[in-house]
């Protein structure tokens, strides 16, 4: 009996000194939902499993500034990456005689389809369109994992919720979502979310933003471009910069060289594609700290919490510090499960960073000061920057 309180009260010392341990790691924070910030409601559920075709019935808004089905189609094709590594072939149907010309052959399947309805038309038109919708999810249920949004007007809801109905018998089955964001809303906490997510964190440039959807398009193109350069031209990088693997991820090639500008005039003692241990490598090693830099995008994880485990494990014992780098993006989109995983690992000891970054500030961002001006917090000590960082 007494060895049994003595190993209760071992345990709970243990788990107050992991709980300890944890609060002090700087990367601690409220994780950010931003399906929560986008939509209103958590994507956890919906981005669980990716292994079956997914519906996503999204409303357009009334005011076209707030247009966001390219921002969703974004963050769809990032959650495919991580559980299928390969990019899912896009397609975009908009006009009445295309959906009826092209419906019929438009597989799921490895893509995603997004089908841009208009509901001014007749209601003959708009039954047919609702028959050819269902024999596509009909289809479903011997197709692979892929995406079909539509990007439907108020007025067609109740049509599309009945299709729906019919073949997943009610719109709160696993494979479907229904989103659509509030435009009583500032559009600045919209695009706020856009340009943290892509990688712009401190942008602040809105005046001219045309919508949501169009800021997308710009940043998305504007962050290859900074960091391409970075990669390519940075004279502080470029002679430094290695390949770590055949075929490697541009993503991760481009985040690891984005390191390398962050650390500046440390050179004397970096070291690029580092093994530390047979089979097993780091990004980059700071000799000096002894810290590790581990670029991790998460493509093909299939599991988030096991790829991080089996990641930060192997590398966790091995420096004095572990800096994880994580697409701007895949943090957002995962962040409850991350920090989750992390907390759990780093109970029992361990020293961890985790790291966004700031496209248009050449730098890496803790994952607590991402997640603060994701939200829109924490702007006046950040600063805001006024331009893309972009040369032109």
């Amino acid at each position: 009996m007494v060895e049994q309180v003595a190993s209760g009260r071992g345990d709970a010392v243990a788990e107050e000194v992991g709980e300890e341990r944890v609060q002090r790691l700087s990367w601690v924070a409220e994780p950010v939902d931003v399906g929560e910030l986008l939509f209103g409601k958590s994507l956890d559920r919906f981005f669980l499993d990716l292994s079956s075709p997914k519906l996503i019935v999204a409303l357009k808004p009334r005011d076209p500034r707030y247009s966001y089905v390219q921002f969703l189609v974004r963050m769809l094709r990032d959650a495919h990456r991580v559980f299928h590594s390969s990019l899912p072939m896009a397609r975009y149907v908009q006009f009445a005689n295309d959906v009826h010309a092209r419906l019929p052959w438009l597989p799921v399947q490895g893509s995603v389809t997004v089908i841009d309805l208009s509901w001014g038309l007749t209601r003959s038109v708009r039954m047919e369109l609702c028959s050819r919708i269902e024999e596509r999810l009909r289809e479903f249920v011997s197709q692979g994992p892929g995406f079909l949004v539509l990007y439907i007007e108020e007025p067609a809801l109740h049509d599309i919720e009945k299709v729906v109905e019919r073949v997943f018998n009610d719109v709160t089955c696993p494979d479907v979502l229904e989103v659509s964001i509030d435009e009583s809303k500032p559009l600045n906490h919209y695009l706020r979310v856009v340009a943290s997510y892509l990688g712009f964190v401190s942008f602040e440039e809105f005046g001219s933003v045309k919508s949501v959807d169009s800021l997308t398009m710009y940043l998305d193109a504007a962050a290859r471009r900074v960091l391409a350069e970075i990669a390519t031209r940075d004279p502080s990088v470029v002679h430094r910069l290695s390949v770590c693997a055949e075929n490697e991820e541009v993503q991760r090639f481009w985040l690891r060289a984005l390191v390398l500008k962050s650390l500046g005039s440390e050179s004397a003692s970096i070291h690029v594609c580092y093994r530390f241990a047979r089979g097993l490598e780091i990004d980059v090693y700071v000799r000096d700290r002894d810290e590790a830099y581990l670029v991790e995008t998460l493509t093909n994880a299939r599991v988030v919490e096991s790829r991080l485990r089996f990641a930060v494990s192997t590398v966790l014992g091995a420096f004095s510090k572990l800096n994880l780098v994580i697409p701007n993006g895949v943090l957002l989109l995962f962040s409850k499960r991350i920090v989750s995983t992390l907390r759990d690992l780093c109970s029992w000891g361990g020293n961890v960073e985790i790291y966004g970054v700031d496209v248009a500030r050449q730098r890496l961002v803790p994952m607590r000061e991402l997640l603060e001006l994701v939200q829109g917090e924490g702007l006046e000590n950040a600063g805001v920057v006024e331009e893309t960082g972009v040369a032109s």
